[in-house]
């Protein structure tokens, strides 16, 4: 009796057209909420680099020219140590679940742009940053929707690749100080992109990491805004870290 009673108050299982419906939504909000900090992050890093240039060039004298320079350094220092700091807190938040993470997420896209307006002030051309935009976004989808539709478990090759480049990284940095050292700049220049190159391919295999992991949370069925907040967080670094490194690439490869 007690069997047939459980069997009757199981509860069904949903269909597979509602779990991709639910997993459709969650991967639409992740997008969404990484969409407009990168948008939050583009504005603010324009704002920043347009009100210190204008200052710095309206100035006739030198003395205030250097206070707004160094006005401007000041602020992208301690937007990459508020950074560093909300980079820590994030995680912290989302492993005690009691507030929300709008606020530190909304501040950490805050702080980057200001820290990211420094490529703005240093001259790279707009060109440049549309076609490394669009480079480094065609590459992030590509490996998110690898990891996110692959059948198989991709996470252990992922995994052994990022351990493989780590150590070719550690063998580049040694290289790069011997050259140091040894006054050979010309090959620390070319060292310095080859870091740059291996930068880019190993987020893009956490980038396939993240795809399985979000496939995962949505497979869970877990609807929460923190826990999509923290995807679109963790995937919104991992397209900074790759959108830099990509127009460093770009504009040393135009500078040569």
């Amino acid at each position: 009796m007690g069997y047939a009673n459980y069997q009757q108050q199981r509860p069904v299982e949903p269909s597979p057209e509602t779990v991709a419906k639910v997993q459709g939504k969650g991967l639409a909000r992740i997008y969404g909420y990484m969409g407009l900090g990168l948008a939050i992050t583009a504005i603010v890093a324009v704002l920043v680099a347009w009100f210190f240039s204008s200052h710095v060039n309206s100035v006739s004298s030198l003395q205030k020219q250097d206070n707004w320079v160094i006005a401007y350094l000041a602020t992208v220092i301690a937007s990459g140590i508020a950074c560093l700091i909300l980079g820590i807190w994030i995680p912290v938040r989302m492993v005690r679940n009691k507030r929300s993470l709008w606020v530190p997420y909304i501040l950490y896209c805050l702080f980057m742009g200001a820290l990211l307006s420094i490529i703005l002030v240093a001259g790279i051309s707009w060109a440049i940053i549309g076609e490394a935009f669009g480079i480094s976004a065609a590459a992030f989808l590509i490996m998110f929707f690898i990891g996110y539709f692959a059948k198989k478990d991709l996470s252990l090759f992922a995994y052994i690749g990022i351990a493989i480049l780590s150590m070719a990284m550690l063998v580049i940095l040694f290289w790069m100080i011997i050259a140091a050292i040894q006054g050979g700049f010309q090959t620390l220049s070319r060292l310095d992109i080859v870091y740059s190159v291996i930068v880019c391919v190993i987020m893009l295999l956490f980038v396939i990491i993240d795809g399985i992991r979000v496939k995962q949370i949505a497979a869970s069925g877990e609807t929460s805004t923190n826990l999509h907040l923290y995807c679109a967080y963790v995937m919104y670094s991992d397209f900074i870290t790759l959108l830099v490194r990509v127009i460093y690439i770009l504009a040393r490869t135009q500078r040569n």
